[in-house]
C-alpha cells in the first residue's frame, strides 16, 4: 500500500515537473515572438500598416506588374473597373434623390455610397485609370519603362470609358432611371448638365482633387 502511495506521489510529481516544462515552453515562445515584433517596429510606421517606404516600393512592384499584363487581361479589367465605378455613381445618384438630406448632409452620404465603386475596384483587381496614376512610381524609380506606363494608361483610360458606357445601357435597359416616378433618371441629368458646364479651370481643378483622394485610397490600401 505505501509503495502504491509513493508510485502515485511520483507520477503526480511529474505531471507537475511536466505541465512546469510546458508552462516555461509558453513563455518562452510569447518572449520570441515579442522580441521579433520589436525588431519589426522599424519597419513598420503605426500598428501593422507598412512604413512609408515601404508602401513606395510596393507601388514600383505593382507598377511594373501592372505594364506587363497583355493588352486583353488590361482592358477586360479596364472595362470591369469602369462597370464598378459606375455602380458607385448610381447608387450616389438613388441616393442623392429627393433625399431632403441638405447640403452639406446629402453630399456626405452620397460621398460615402460611391466610395462603393473605388473599394470593388481595389478588392476585385480592376484596372481602373485615375488609380493606375499612382504606377508613376515605377517610371520615377526607373523600373518602368515609360512605354509601359503610356501602354497602362490608354488601354485603361478607354476600357474604363466603354465599361461604363456598358453601365449606361443596362442602366436604360433595365428602366432604372424610372425609378420614384422618373425623378432618379431626372437627378442624373441635372449631376451630367452640371458637370458638362463647368469650365476648362474648374474642372481641370476638381479632376486633380479627386485624383489626389483616389491614389491616397490606393495607397492606403497598399500599406495594409
Amino acid at each position: 500500500m505505501e509503495l502504491d502511495k509513493k508510485k502515485q506521489t511520483k507520477v503526480e510529481s511529474s505531471g507537475i515537473e511536466e505541465k512546469a516544462d510546458n508552462g516555461r515552453f509558453d513563455i518562452m515562445k510569447a518572449l520570441t515572438r515579442l522580441e521579433s515584433a520589436v525588431q519589426n517596429l522599424g519597419k513598420t510606421s503605426a500598428s501593422d500598416a507598412l512604413a512609408p517606404a515601404a508602401v513606395c516600393e510596393k507601388c514600383e512592384t505593382v507598377g511594373v506588374t501592372k505594364s506587363k499584363l497583355n493588352s486583353m487581361n488590361m482592358a477586360i479589367l479596364g472595362i470591369m473597373a469602369g462597370l464598378f465605378i459606375g455602380f458607385g455613381g448610381v447608387f450616389f445618384t438613388i441616393v442623392t434623390t429627393n433625399s431632403g438630406l441638405g447640403f452639406g448632409m446629402g453630399k456626405l452620404i452620397g460621398g460615402l455610397v460611391f466610395c462603393l465603386g473605388l473599394i470593388l475596384v481595389v478588392v476585385a483587381g480592376a484596372e481602373l485609370f485615375t488609380g493606375n496614376n499612382l504606377i508613376v512610381v515605377g517610371w520615377l524609380s526607373g523600373r518602368l519603362k515609360f512605354t509601359g506606363l503610356l501602354k497602362n494608361w490608354s488601354i485603361v483610360y478607354i476600357s474604363n470609358l466603354a465599361g461604363s458606357l456598358i453601365l449606361v445601357g443596362l442602366m436604360v435597359a433595365s428602366d432604372q432611371w424610372m425609378f420614384n416616378n422618373h425623378a432618379v433618371g431626372a437627378n442624373a441629368l441635372n449631376i451630367a448638365n452640371a458637370k458638362v458646364n463647368l469650365s476648362f479651370g474648374t474642372a481641370l481643378a476638381r479632376g486633380i482633387l479627386c485624383n489626389i483622394l483616389v491614389c491616397l485610397a490606393v495607397w492606403l490600401s497598399f500599406s495594409a
